[in-house]
């Protein structure tokens, strides 16, 4: 797990991508995203011709959720916590 105290930026996405592939020992066929706006448009100083070279050699699917969609994120939009 990895934190930063700014906005998410493409290249340190695919940092963490890459690290998270080393600790499991691979990668998945296809890759979800929550956070579609930083790699579907430039936001955040994305950076999409860099994204879109990582997804290319990489060679895996991509499944971008809707905006504002629980159903589309599953689980992870649904959590709440107890206090």
């Amino acid at each position: 797990m990895e934190w930063i105290d700014r906005p998410l930026r493409t290249g340190e996405l695919i940092r963490m991508q890459e690290k998270a592939f080393c600790y499991f020992g691979g990668m998945t066929e296809e890759i979800v995203y929550g956070q579609d706006r930083l790699l579907a448009v430039s936001e955040n100083t994305g950076d999409l011709k860099s994204f879109t070279k990582y997804h290319k050699t990489r060679k895996f699917k991509i499944y971008l959720c809707r905006k504002s969609d629980p159903e589309s994120k599953g689980r992870i939009e649904q959590v709440y916590l107890k206090l």
